[in-house]
């Protein structure tokens, strides 16, 4: 079986300044991401899906290399990125916005079926397709970001705080509908704030700290706060 994500000694950042160092992870199943704000989660993100170029290492999407690639190119490969703060065109309907998902050759020639697959795991969208994205709530905004990013074929999704900023009620929204795209077989990267919102959806646990990652293998759905405040901080002395 193929990886469906390899990262080889991948070191990343903005002008001289290194925000990631030397990662190192392979994924073949869903991974959840967490970690003090500022410490390259986000920076992470950018880098696989070719928004940010690396500066030293490798990125193996199913075994080939994508690290030379346009964000264009890894897109059209089905590596589909849902960035943070719902970035959708807000005079554009539901309909409209799903649509501009589909932008891949291989999207618009599925398009009708991934619409019909988008409105069955978002039924309120489907009730909402002709309405502007700017009238809808924030939980609605961000099921329609998750549409819009299952509208371009995905081999795997990468989500980035998709919870922000939602209320409690608006949360679980969100996560039964994670919960089904995974049910689809599409896997995902997924970077969370909300502990408790992580562990509720993800098989494995990432921590990326000061630019260096370590991995946590979820085996208990009722993990102990503490484990993950020492992964956070450090075991007290």
């Amino acid at each position: 079986m193929d990886n469906i994500l390899e990262i080889k000694n991948l070191t990343s950042g903005y002008g001289k300044l290194n925000i990631i160092r030397e990662i190192n992870f392979t994924m073949n199943e869903n991974i959840g991401i967490f970690g003090p704000n500022g410490h390259g989660k986000t920076t992470l993100l950018w880098t696989i899906s070719g928004l940010l170029k690396i500066k030293e290492g490798e990125i193996l999407f199913f075994d080939e290399p994508i690290t030379k690639l346009t964000p264009e190119e890894i897109v059209n490969r089905g590596l589909i990125h849902v960035p943070q703060g719902n970035k959708l065109f807000p005079e554009l309907t539901v309909k409209e916005n799903l649509w501009l998902g589909a932008y891949s050759k291989k999207s618009r020639e599925n398009e009708k079926r991934n619409l019909e697959n988008v409105y069955e795991i978002f039924p309120r969208l489907k009730e909402r397709t002709n309405q502007l994205s700017k009238t809808l709530s924030g939980g609605e905004r961000q099921m329609l970001s998750l549409g819009v990013g299952l509208m371009g074929n995905p081999k795997l999704i990468l989500l980035d705080e998709p919870t922000l900023g939602l209320a409690p009620k608006l949360k679980q929204e969100v996560s039964a509908s994670i919960k089904q795209i995974i049910k689809n077989k599409v896997p995902i990267i997924l970077v969370e704030q909300d502990i408790d919102f992580l562990l509720s959806i993800t098989d494995n646990l990432l921590m990326l700290n000061d630019g260096s990652i370590k991995k946590y293998e979820k085996t208990d759905t009722n993990l102990e706060n503490k484990k993950i405040m020492e992964m956070y901080f450090g075991k007290a002395s």
